[in-house]
């Protein structure tokens, strides 16, 4: 895994090259790079020197995806099997769902900004979301597609809550107003959605496919 710097394109530094990684992600304060492995490992590691801080802990099979809460104390994490929320501040898990081996895989994750829910993106096209606080599921909504690979909450809203899917075919825009739950409309892409990002005001989504390359969209919902 290699870090570049974004404006000229140089190699920064390379980090842990042992194992591949299917998931990795900046903090909220841009202070700490997230791997998730192949071998059930989250591995951390500072931005200014490289240096590997404490475990984000494991979990069982492959680490899909990761997601931090905006003050970057939570990070969830979604694999074949399980999911969990890990405080980081206090080195435990907040909470885990766990799932038989039989069921699909959970390809994505995410949190919203206050850290109250969090959301699992289902390889059948299911989206569930759960309180953190007491492991309560609140909603399931269907996507009608498979592979729901791309999750992120807006920043900083959360009355309603705005959630943003990826699938295979578009990307869909949620609402969850307490349990009243709708999907308020659907956009229609031309290749499949591997990974989605929301920048902090909220007005440009990027998607990332199998196409190699990264789609920037205004859009508001």
């Amino acid at each position: 895994m290699e870090l570049y710097n974004a404006s000229d394109g140089v190699l920064v530094r390379s980090f842990d090259k042992d194992h591949p990684y299917f998931s990795v992600l900046f903090s909220p304060d841009s202070q700490l790079i997230v791997g998730g492995s192949d071998i059930r490992k989250i591995f951390v590691w500072s931005v200014n020197d490289g240096a590997e801080q404490k475990s984000g802990g494991s979990i069982n099979g492959p680490i899909h995806s990761l997601s931090f809460s905006q003050d970057g104390l939570l990070l969830a994490a979604a694999s074949n099997e399980s999911t969990y929320v890990w405080n980081l501040q206090k080195q435990k898990i907040q909470r885990s769902v766990d799932f038989p081996k039989q069921k699909p895989v959970y390809y994505s994750i995410t949190v919203d900004g206050d850290g109250e829910w969090f959301a699992m993106g289902h390889e059948d096209g299911q989206i569930y979301i759960w309180r953190i606080s007491n492991g309560e599921r609140m909603a399931v909504f269907n996507d009608m597609s498979r592979f729901v690979h791309g999750l992120q909450f807006f920043h900083g809203t959360n009355s309603p809550e705005i959630l943003v899917s990826g699938d295979e075919v578009n990307f869909s825009f949620w609402i969850m107003d307490g349990r009243e739950t709708s999907l308020r409309r659907s956009i229609y892409t031309s290749t499949p959605i591997l990974s989605l990002a929301i920048a902090p005001e909220n007005k440009v989504i990027a998607t990332g496919g199998n196409d190699g390359v990264i789609h920037l969209w205004g859009v508001i919902p």
